[in-house]
């Protein structure tokens, strides 16, 4: 047949669409076995019956043919005569792959060797049937039109199958022409109309009757034949396919009518036609009715694997199943071109796009046409503000347009997510292992380009937590795991990225034996390896050729891919790190950007070069005085560092990682001079005149580190252009963009620069920032996190940032007195509010003007606390003074940027102001082993030595006594020490040497602890956390400093273990 490319393009995409779901659908029905879900099944079985009726009609055989067997296996299932247990799948499944290898390349599909999977899946229709039902599978009956002339041959069991539940049979006869071409269908519209009412056997279209070019054009007739079941009753076909009576003839189809059950019967059509016209099958030869039938082969299970899914079935184009070779066709049929097209593959040339997506571009196409003819008539009458109105009207259009053709390329990830159930139940099944794969996140979109590249470094994680990472059943049972193992593929949004999790509970990595792998390659020195953390030797697993596994395998142990993989996420924009617990399970975290073809960019110069550096990497801007680098910039070894709020930042100049030229006043320069202890004066007169350090702090996957130029410029949005082959060595550059005044800046890549400036990993530095920092500051600071603010120009003062529920910027005229209480409107209601010196001693707020309100939730209510700005949020190390300043609603003071800061104790102020918030609870005793009653005791453990003062002022407040622990080891030594003394642990969740969870799985793994109950005590209550902690034993979950909420979840639990 002749088929034109753009049909079979149609066919071909929406083929691989169908396939889509019918994988992760086929694993379903396999999990439920003998509950079958009619409804799942017939899902699948009707999207193959749409590929097999558009393969029908095209010509492709032997999709048709593969299709059609699959087909057979899928309806024994639905009308549950099969049970589809594994190996049933499996052959399935390998059937499907085969059938969407030969959509893929569908020009090439009538070539392929489709034997073995005939053979089994004829095997699997037949295994329930006994040995006189099995004759029918190779019996064939050739279907004749009124002519005489066979249309086609069909076997005995499908008629037989297609006629049971009272379906009835069809030969209808269409005429392309008329039927189709002058009606505005295609063949494929008429073929999906079909689908939605009955089943298809067959179609084949009638290239014999086609008359030649001299016959009358409008009496030429193209018939197009299908063979049809269907529940619909003869008198409603015509109007239900819209086609003349005279051509649907009705079949039956009887097998008890003549032994050997090798005839049909054909009824009389819903339009009388000439009985001489009609020849059964039984009138003919038994040779010409039967004709020969290849031998299927048995299913070899031994050898079965599993597969993919998609069935297919329909008739052929050209010549139907083969007929005995007594039977010669009058006129061979014309066979189907080979054109080359362009499969849906995993780099589709086509996109869907939803409806509304389009009708906006038309809505802003029609903006910008009326913007541009506004812009025209304003520059013809020279009217300057009319033109900058345009100009700020299309700037408006063009950004809308941007945005709304990017969310044209976004795809969601279940596209490459959906395919890993399969994945991991063949690996499981090779591997001899229980996985339990959950999805998290398929809704969440990224740009088509990153969708095709992301398939394989995440097909290779995947495979390598099922492989190296899950382990043995009796393994796992041994160490007091679950004998199945749980991988979760996850995808979620971060600051504006996409973030992606491979999480196992498997046993970890060795980092042990990684760190000795890379050692004894040469990948690693032996000083440097005895100075690295877990984190970076877990991160060696990317270097090239570096792999742990002792036998090379199908699966993995060649030592490629983890290089590769990063390689792969690096070019996408990614980053990749790894977290790890050696017997517990690791973490892989994929960061990606949400498109790579327009991306907001920092521009930055050094000397008359311009660059761009992704925003994405870029965490802070920092403009250092010259006369502050003394203090500011130190030498670790010899390495220039910059101290940034207690961490130490590696300085990396861009010129000299980029080799251009730099003049004696060059930033680096100064920073040395200044660091060897000589003076530096900048002169006018020797073009000198260096006064400031501009430094960008960016961050790639391990590297955090600061980039000095000579400029910073403005943020721009910047269309991403690829580099040459000429630029393949340089691995500072990730690509180039074109400036606005056709420049060209070239795009930094940053973690290439870090590597090109041989850093040291962010673990390193921040291990030696932690050092120099005691060295510096003694072992009485510690790291907290605040909220800074004035409460007059002369006294700054803190809160910790955790309390901190929101920060509004109001006018003073907006605070009303109602009451004798200030209050203002706030998100539809009144937020009441207070300053400082109502409880305090301070100076007295300034209330005109502009003021900031730090909203606060506090016992179920929000308040707010008046302050001056400017306002700044920090984390740093200080040394608290809990002595000097202390008073009522201040609970220490600080130094902090070279000025005495008040910490402010919010609990105490609000419980002055507004006493009625906070409850009155009755106190609680509890009984000892002896029957002495007393005050419970409690045991607090909390790193922080600021938060560990507060909570034990908190509890002990309520009456309780309170000892305290540093951190989970310390308080687990306490409790094995007296284990009877303790009525309940209050816990914060991340300390050092043992954390809140380890130390919650010892307490419920002791019986001796049965009636403690466990208060967690943290800053993060996200929903993992609290699933985790809900998991090792956890009571109650508040948020650190909450007062009012801990004491309420204290007095709750004690009164609960005491009943």
């Amino acid at each position: 047949m002749m088929m034109d490319d753009e049909t079979l393009q149609m066919y071909v995409e929406e083929a691989s669409e169908h396939l889509g779901d019918i994988e992760n659908d086929l694993l379903t029905i396999e999990q439920s076995g003998k509950d079958i879900d009619e409804e799942l099944v017939n899902k699948v079985f009707r999207a193959a019956h749409s590929i097999k009726g558009g393969a029908g009609f095209l010509g492709l055989n032997k999709i048709k043919d593969l299709g059609h067997k699959i087909e057979n296996v899928l309806d024994m299932v639905r009308n549950r005569e099969l049970v589809p247990d594994p190996e049933i799948i499996n052959i399935v499944l390998l059937a499907f792959d085969k059938l969407r290898d030969m959509i893929l390349h569908v020009a090439q599909s009538n070539d392929e060797n489709i034997e073995d999977h005939l053979a089994d899946l004829t095997a699997i229709t037949t295994a329930s049937l006994d040995s006189g039902q099995k004759a029918i599978v190779e019996t064939q009956v050739e279907i004749k039109d009124t002519h005489g002339r066979t249309i086609f041959t069909v076997s005995e069991f499908d008629l037989v199958q297609n006629q049971k539940g009272g379906k009835n049979l069809y030969l209808l006869e269409f005429d392309l022409i008329s039927d189709v071409q002058r009606k505005n269908k295609s063949p494929l519209d008429l073929i999906k109309s079909m689908d939605s009412t009955g089943v298809i056997l067959d179609l084949k279209i009638d290239f014999d009757a086609v008359g030649f070019l001299e016959d009358d054009v409008f009496s030429t007739r193209i018939p197009f034949f299908v063979l049809f079941s269907s529940i619909v009753e003869a008198d409603i076909m015509p109007a239900l396919l819209d086609i003349e009576d005279k051509y649907i003839t009705s079949l039956f189809f009887d097998a008890s009518l003549i032994s050997g059950a090798f005839n049909a019967v054909i009824t009389a059509p819903s339009v009388p036609v000439q009985e001489d016209n009609l020849q059964l099958v039984s009138d003919m030869s038994l040779d010409q009715a039967v004709p020969p039938v290849l031998e299927s082969a048995k299913v070899q299970q031994s050898m079965v694997d599993p597969g993919m899914p998609q069935g297919i079935s329909s008739a052929a184009m050209g010549t139907s199943t083969p007929t005995s070779s007594a039977q010669k066709p009058a006129k061979q049929e014309p066979k189907v071109e080979a054109r080359t097209v362009k499969a849906a593959s995993p780099q589709s040339d086509s996109l869907r796009v939803h409806v509304s997506l389009l009708e906006d571009l038309m809505t802003l196409a029609g903006e910008l046409v009326l913007s541009r003819n506004q812009l025209m008539q304003a520059i013809a009458s020279d009217a300057m503000h009319q033109i900058e109105a345009a100009g700020q009207r299309i700037d408006l259009v063009t950004s809308e347009l941007q945005e709304t053709i990017m969310l044209t390329r976004m795809q969601v990830v279940g596209n490459i997510f959906n395919k890993f159930p399969r994945v991991v139940r063949d690996l499981a099944r090779e591997l001899g292992k229980e996985i339990d794969l959950q999805l998290e996140g398929n809704e969440v979109e990224l740009d088509k380009t990153i969708i095709e590249g992301l398939g394989d470094p995440l097909t290779h994680l995947v495979r390598n937590s099922a492989d190296h990472g899950i382990e043995q059943p009796h393994e796992r049972t041994a160490s007091g795991k679950p004998a199945m193992g749980t991988i979760i593929l996850k995808a979620y949004h971060e600051a504006g990225q996409v973030v992606i999790e491979i999480v196992d509970d498997g046993r970890g990595l060795d980092t042990v034996r990684i760190l000795d792998k890379a050692v004894s390659k040469g990948l690693v020195s032996q000083d440097r390896a005895n100075t690295m953390s877990d984190k970076e030797k877990a991160n060696l697993i990317f270097l090239p050729g570096l792999s742990t596994a002792e036998q090379v395998t199908d699966v993995s142990g060649r030592g490629v891919g983890m290089d590769v993989v990063k390689s792969n996420l690096d070019q996408l924009g990614g980053q990749v790190d790894i977290e790890t617990v050696r017997g517990k399970g690791t973490t892989i975290r994929i960061k990606l950007p949400l498109t790579l073809a327009i991306i907001p960019s920092l521009l930055v110069s050094v000397g008359a070069e311009r660059y761009a550096i992704p925003q994405v990497n870029v965490d802070e801007l920092l403009r250092i005085s010259v006369d502050q680098i003394g203090d500011r910039v130190e030498m670790v070894g010899d390495a220039e560092v910059l101290l940034l709020r207690g961490e130490l930042i590696p300085l990396l100049y861009l010129s000299d990682v980029l080799g251009l030229d730099k003049s004696a006043c060059h930033a680096s320069a100064v920073i040395s001079k200044i660091l060897r202890g000589e003076e530096y004066v900048a002169h006018q007169e020797d073009g000198c005149v260096l006064t400031d350090i501009n430094l960008v702090v960016v961050s790639a996957g391990q590297f955090r580190y600061g980039l000095v130029v000579d400029q910073l410029h403005d943020s721009v949005e910047i269309v991403v252009k690829p580099l040459g082959r000429h630029f393949k060595g340089c691995q500072g550059y990730a690509g180039a963009t074109i400036m606005g005044d056709g420049h060209v800046a070239l795009i930094l890549d940053v973690a290439g620069l870090g590597r090109l400036g041989d850093l040291s990993l962010s673990a390193d530095m921040e291990r030696t920032s932690q050092t120099v920092e005691d060295e510096k500051s003694g072992a009485d600071q510690e790291k907290l996190s605040l909220f800074m603010f004035r409460n007059t120009p002369q006294e700054s003062c803190a809160v910790p940032l955790d309390l901190v529920a929101r920060v509004e910027l109001i006018n003073a005229d907006e605070i009303e007195e109602v009451g004798g209480r200030r209050v203002i409107k706030y998100r539809g209601g009144t937020l009441p509010v207070f300053s400082l010196d109502q409880v305090s001693s301070v100076g007295m707020l300034d209330a005109t003007g502009e003021l900031i309100v730090i909203v606060f939730l506090m016992a179920g209510h929000e308040i707010g606390l008046l302050a001056k700005p400017p306002v700044d949020a920090i984390e740093a190390r200080i040394a608290l003074d809990t002595f000097t300043l202390k008073q009522a609603g201040i609970s220490a003071s600080a130094i902090i940027d070279g000025q005495t800061t008040l910490i402010v104790d919010i609990f105490e102020l609000i419980q002055a102001i507004q006493p009625e918030w906070f409850t009155v609870r009755g106190s609680i005793e509890v009984a000892d082993d002896a029957g002495e009653v007393g005050v419970p005791h409690l045991l607090l453990v909390e790193d922080s030595e600021f938060f560990r003062t507060q909570v034990r002022k908190f509890i002990e407040s309520d009456g309780y006594t309170v000892d305290v622990a540093e951190d989970g080891a310390v308080a687990w030594a306490m409790l094995n020490q007296e284990p009877e003394k303790y009525d309940l642990v209050v816990t914060d969740i991340e300390m050092p040497n043992m954390d809140g969870f380890a130390l919650t799985t010892l307490i419920r793994g002791d019986r001796r602890f049965d009636l403690i109950p466990v208060v967690a005590l943290t800053s993060l209550a996200g929903e993992e956390d609290t699933a985790r902690g809900q998991a090792v034993g956890i009571d109650d979950y508040q948020i650190k400093l909450d007062k009012e909420h801990l004491l309420q979840s204290i007095y709750d639990c004690l009164t609960r273990y005491a009943s």
